[in-house]
């Protein structure tokens, strides 16, 4: 049985990334509203989401959105799990 990041995976057309137009640091609200948009649309745990975020949002580059966005998804997924 697949879990449902793969599924979703699958399911998507290509590898695509976000795209997201001069967004200086993103904070650690938005990131729990994307987590939660994610988590609901796609049915994932905060693990899974984290997961597909990771991939399509920062490319597996912690740094590639900056050190601030990036501690920000971190401080977000954090509140997920506490």
């Amino acid at each position: 049985m697949l879990n449902s990041s793969r599924k979703f995976d699958e399911e998507s057309k290509g590898d695509e990334q976000v795209r997201v137009n001069n967004s200086g640091n993103l904070s650690v609200e938005y990131f729990i509203s994307y987590f939660q948009l994610v988590m609901n649309t796609q049915t994932m745990k905060a693990h899974e989401a984290k997961e597909l975020i990771f991939k399509r949002f920062f490319n597996y580059d912690p740094l590639l959105r900056g050190k601030t966005t990036y501690s920000n998804f971190e401080k977000a997924y954090l509140a997920f799990t506490q």
